[in-house]
């Protein structure tokens, strides 16, 4: 069980230095292991000025999106919008809130690693992603939790308000 949680420990240990070392950057983010705790030093010189503070964007406009958060986006809002049932009927049981967490920590860690955005959208993408790994991490803790599910639900609808993502359907709509 111990060596299970792991990997989960130290991702949540390195999702800080994920979310510092902004992406677009000539030096990958880390790895969720050791090393990346380890090499927090060399990513401090990437951290963005303002990270926790959401950019500005003019009325109308909405943020570029790159392939890679297209994609994680995608799997995120699928895995979503397959545990709204459980959650809406209280149902959502702690595997699937596990399952939940884990599909949201790789893709966050994918979108990072492999992001090609422009400061200003890449800080403005860090507060949602703070705020979905802050959802995953009470969902863990608590399946019913309101700043679980519906926090990732929230996180969605606002990525789908300020980031320009061609198709993209809130969950629910037809």
């Amino acid at each position: 069980m111990l060596a299970a949680m792991k990997p989960l420990v130290l991702f949540a240990l390195a999702a800080p230095l994920l979310l510092a070392a902004g992406c677009g950057r000539e030096e990958a983010a880390p790895e969720p292991d050791s090393a990346a705790v380890a090499s927090s030093e060399s990513h401090a010189a990437h951290v963005h000025e303002n990270a926790a503070t959401q950019p500005v964007l003019p009325a109308g406009k909405r943020w570029v999106t790159d392939e890679p958060l297209r994609a994680s986006m995608l799997k995120i809002r699928a895995g979503v919008e397959e545990t709204m049932p459980a959650y809406q009927s209280g149902a959502l049981d702690a595997n699937q809130a596990q399952s939940l967490s884990a599909t949201v920590e790789q893709n966050v860690a994918y979108m990072i690693q492999n992001c090609k955005l422009e400061p200003e959208p890449d800080a403005a993408l860090h507060v949602l992603i703070g705020r979905m790994l802050t959802a995953s991490e009470a969902m863990k803790k608590e399946p019913a939790s309101q700043a679980g599910w519906p926090g990732l639900l929230a996180v969605l609808d606002d990525y789908a308000a300020t980031f320009d993502h061609p198709g993209w359907k809130p969950i629910g709509a037809p």
